[in-house]
């Protein structure tokens, strides 16, 4: 079979899986407000009294919602939505495959290693790297993948187009993008490899290409963001802008794989121009990360650098990263047993990211990062330490029921978190435990017959792609989360078409102008019912870049009762909204005028429904 045609086959095989993985609900989750953009712009006279719509559309800085409203005036935005998620896959895994094989030219079984771990990777904080549904944060990744391919193949003014045409997708990606490839010319201009003028050059043709994006910045109305929006965004998404308000648990979450991944690159040395360059990209990468944490310490607080979300352009690290374990496994699984068992683990691990299991296999992979200095002994002696520490862990993770109710009465709380917490993040289920060795077991046997010459250019992908299938297949429970959280916050099927039918109703039945209340903890109800929504939980994201409407959006949680909710970060769910009593209703449309109340049963008011289901009251209350 000619080899460009096996490349392609293998990377739809590998689309499918994802999308079988991940599914595509429709609308996702990003389309509450994505969709609601688009046909704001297709008829303005949609979404009048939307808070979120109305005043974050006009600005809202990616030309995705103008795509979405060309699909949407030819009546096939479902289909595009489909079509585009399931292509945008195939592209990222493509991109993924380029960059492998610019990485590590003439290594074909570390290109195809790299997509099946790509298929199924996480960012820092074990959040699914690629999102179910079609979102700008997907569709750039493509475009950021080929220009950072572009760029090591020397071809910068290229690179530095395809960044520009990334800034009118998603802003953030491409400045992350341009980051690297700043502080990689100014590395250059102190060589005097290329001049200054070089740098210059890229950064107008970026300009250029990104001016739509940057005029809505520059037509952005001025506004003073101070200490009272700092506190809100604190409350409502301080794990997404605040890392210096995690907590214990999620440092560890964030620095376990941080430190792995910079572990990779050591493994594999710095040993050509490319990977000197890949090097820099991950300094760079680095001090984004650091300034991006700097800038919510009270003494040096920017609200510029906050909004920036800095601190996420990790996730390109991980995408380096796993390109680099590709390659240390595909070395290392060819050579002695010891070699394939370590290689084995390090597979699973990443591929199901048990990233805590690799924990005990950093003796090995830092042996591997010195093999020219360390002796053939001292490197056989890491690996059995390693192996010895795979055992310690199977133990404590697979006799949790004995070991953790001792710790616990030892040491309840480490640095005021639960030790419960810590000792599951560091050790795991036993059934992940249990997954992770049968399934490294399966992929040893699978790749039995690596060490021959050229077998791993066979075995290795295709052994890998089947081991995932029958862990997933096997044990979904061990190896994955149990179930995909769906985009409206509903998990069960009978529920969620209870509130489509809402909002099928809401569409049909009542004017282009009504505003709805409905319980702030789910979401989709705008782009199935084409009305006004009075706040939600998710709206707090987007409100975020605008104090006044942040400000509006918080006034209007706190009618919903939500204040102590957001303020103390406590769970959000529908307790506060189903205490609401009719007399609180009133009071929302006295202020915004005549509202329709959607209430999920048994939560019920003292007045006669407009509609109802099986699960959900709708309520009118004129102003």
């Amino acid at each position: 079979m000619n080899p460009r045609v096996k490349t392609l086959l293998f990377l739809v095989l590998a689309t499918l899986v994802a999308l079988g993985l991940n599914g595509f609900p429709l609308p996702g989750y990003d389309h509450d407000f994505l969709v609601p953009f688009a046909q704001k712009i297709s008829n303005p006279s949609l979404y009048g009294q939307d808070l979120v719509v109305e005043d974050v559309q006009p600005y809202y800085p990616s030309l995705v919602p103008l795509l979405f409203s060309f699909f949407y005036m030819l009546g096939v935005l479902n289909e595009f939505l489909l079509l585009g998620y399931a292509l945008t896959w195939l592209a990222f895994v493509a991109g993924v495959y380029l960059l492998a094989r610019t990485l590590f030219p003439g290594q074909q079984g570390v290109a195809w290693l790299a997509v099946v771990l790509a298929v199924f990777s996480k960012t820092m904080l074990s959040a699914p790297y690629f999102a179910d549904h079609l979102t700008s944060g997907n569709l750039v990744l493509p475009f950021l993948l080929a220009s950072i391919v572009l760029y090591l193949r020397n071809k910068r003014l290229p690179a530095w187009a395809l960044l520009g045409i990334a800034l009118n997708i998603h802003p953030a990606h491409a400045l992350y993008g341009t980051g690297m490839y700043v502080v990689h010319g100014l590395f250059e201009a102190v060589k005097k490899k290329h001049g200054p003028w070089a740098l210059a050059k890229g950064l107008s043709v970026f300009a250029v290409l990104g001016l739509p994006v940057i005029f809505i910045f520059l037509s952005t109305p001025s506004q003073v963001f101070g200490m009272e929006w700092i506190e809100l965004l604190k409350a409502r998404a301080a794990h997404h802008y605040f890392p210096l308000e995690w907590g214990f648990l999620y440092w560890i979450l964030f620095l376990q794989p941080l430190l792995l991944y910079i572990t990779w690159f050591f493994v594999n040395g710095l040993h050509n121009e490319t990977h000197q360059t890949v090097g820099i990209f991950a300094g760079a990468i680095g001090g984004m990360t650091l300034i991006g944490i700097l800038a919510t310490v009270p003494l040096f607080t920017s609200p510029f650098l906050i909004r920036l979300l800095l601190p996420q352009a990790t996730r390109i690290l991980v995408l380096f990263a796993l390109i680099y374990a590709a390659h240390f496994i595909a070395q290392w699984i060819g050579k002695g047993l010891r070699e394939k068992t370590v290689a084995s683990l390090s597979a699973i691990a990443l591929a199901f990211n048990f990233l805590h299991f690799l924990i005990p296999l950093w003796p090995a992979i830092l042996g591997c990062a010195c093999k020219s200095a360390w002796s053939e002994k001292k490197r056989r002696t890491l690996f059995n330490v390693s192996l010895m520490g795979v055992g310690v862990y199977a133990v404590l993770s697979l006799g949790q029921s004995v070991f953790l109710p001792v710790i616990q009465s030892i040491i309840p709380f480490i640095v005021g978190t639960p030790v419960k917490g810590i000792y599951l993040t560091l050790f795991g289920t036993p059934a992940q435990a249990l997954a992770w060795i049968a399934l490294s077991a399966i992929f040893l046997i699978g790749t039995r017959t690596a060490s021959l010459p050229g077998k791993i250019e066979h075995y290795l992908p295709i052994t890998g792609i089947l081991v995932l299938a029958l862990g997933i297949v096997l044990i979904p429970g061990a190896v994955l989360s149990p179930g995909i959280t769906p985009y409206n916050n509903i998990h069960s099927q009978e529920l969620a078409r209870a509130w489509e039918d809402v909002q099928r109703w809401a569409q049909d039945e009542t004017p282009l102008t009504a505003l709805f209340v409905v319980p702030p903890q789910y979401t989709g109800f705008r782009p199935g019912s084409m009305r006004s929504v009075f706040a939600t939980r998710l709206d707090g994201a987007l409100a975020a870049n605008s104090p006044a409407t942040f400000n509006e959006w918080f006034a209007r949680m706190e009618l919903l009762g939500y204040k102590e909710v957001l303020l103390e970060r406590e769970p959000f769910d529908g307790a506060p909204y189903a205490q609401l009593k009719v007399s609180d209703f009133e009071g929302i449309a006295e202020a915004y005028g005549s509202l329709y109340i959607v209430t999920q049963k048994p939560h019920s008011l003292e007045a006669q429904p407009l509609y109802e289901n099986a699960f959900f009251f709708v309520y009118f209350i004129s102003s």
